[in-house]
């Protein structure tokens, strides 16, 4: 049987295209969450039967702030997939991504004697430490997996370069364009700002970890905020690291900038679709934008998604404060391509995944 391994919120909305491939043509699979987040809420999105879903441990929220506490949850873990009963040799294990949960999820299953076939591989920034620690997980993961199914020709070729012995390597495209066209055709309404506006949305550990590093993200948005009102996806740590560097109140007193909770994905694909430009240091986020023609800074010193930044709707500002500020002022008005020919595929990609995962998913069966 085809097995999901997940823990995110991510991971969910990227394998839920496949999932809703395989409800059409009424084959078996379960999802297994290691709880690392609270998927119910997009359970219930997706229209998910909750039969075909499994906790190894109690979902919660934050729990993996601490270091402490993220080693310990992925031991644990990996433990609890050895012994579980429900995963036997013969599944075929699919993961996705480069969280703590995909790097778990592989080294438990590989233990059983499982297949297994990680989506969205090959993407490097070729640093370790860049972004970290999800660029040494694609590594170990993409090293471990035995079905490898890369998002684009440059996701490719860098699989073929690191690792030439590998034989099941697949070009096929990235879920999250049919994930994201589901969400923005999803029937809700969501109240937008009338103005034109820009999102901001900062997570990544190593720029909360670094004072230098946020005073000159800072001080971009406070300079971009003098020409478009910017909407601010307020994390929690986030939100603490910016206090502890004493650099939150630059950006709470600027009348110009509105500090949000996060949306929850439904709501923020609509916003993101209609935003005239988007600063983050996220990963997902920047092939969304793609999806939407959305220009994009990327508040980072390196990407992994370089075929981005070929489009010319992506650019990398590398923390440089003047250049980024010149970028933006650019992108506002107007001077990015209007036709770009999306290097993650064209929607509907995913059945050809599907039909990977069926051809090698022998005991696959369908649901009567």
């Amino acid at each position: 049987m085809i097995k999901f391994l997940i823990g995110t919120r991510a991971e969910l909305i990227k394998i839920f295209p496949i999932i809703k491939e395989l409800d059409k043509l009424r084959r078996e699979y379960l999802i297994i969450s290691t709880g690392q987040h609270n998927i119910n809420y997009l359970l219930k999105v997706f229209n998910i039967d909750k039969e075909r879903v499994l906790y190894l441990n109690s979902p919660k929220e934050g729990f993996l702030l601490s270091i402490t506490r993220a080693l310990r949850f992925c031991s644990h873990s990996v433990i609890k997939i050895k012994k579980h009963q429900i995963i036997n040799s013969k599944d075929l294990i699919v993961v996705h991504g480069d969280t703590l949960s995909t790097v778990i999820a592989t080294v438990g299953t590989k233990l059983r004697g499982c297949k297994v076939v990680h989506l969205e591989a090959g993407l490097r920034s070729w640093d370790l430490f860049e972004p970290f620690p999800e660029e040494i997980s694609r590594n170990v993961v993409d090293f471990l997996s035995d079905i490898l199914i890369t998002v684009s020709k440059e996701s490719y070729k860098n699989i073929r370069k690191q690792f030439p012995w590998k034989r099941n390597v697949y070009m096929i495209g990235n879920t999250i364009i049919d994930a994201a066209l589901y969400a923005f055709n999803y029937n809700l309404e969501v109240e937008l700002p009338k103005e034109d506006y820009a999102i901001v949305s900062i997570h990544r550990h190593e720029n909360l970890t670094k004072k230098w590093r946020l005073m000159r993200i800072v001080k971009i948005i406070k300079e971009a905020s003098k020409m478009i009102r910017l909407y601010i996806f307020m994390y929690k740590n986030t939100k603490l690291a910016l206090q502890r560097f004493g650099l939150y109140k630059y950006l709470r007193n600027n009348k110009n900038i509105v500090i949000m909770r996060p949306l929850d994905y439904i709501r923020f694909i609509k916003w993101l679709a209609n935003a005239k430009l988007l600063l983050t240091d996220g990963g997902s986020i920047q092939e969304e934008s793609i999806v939407f023609r959305v220009p994009s800074i990327i508040l980072r010193l390196k990407t992994e998604r370089t075929e981005g930044l070929k489009t010319g709707l992506n650019y990398l500002s590398k923390l440089k404060v003047d250049p980024t500020i010149s970028k933006i002022r650019g992108f506002l008005n107007g001077e990015y391509p209007k036709k770009v020919k999306n290097p993650y595929g064209k929607p509907g990609l995913t059945k050809k995944i599907v039909k990977i995962l069926l051809s090698y998913d022998k005991s696959s069966s369908r649901v009567n």
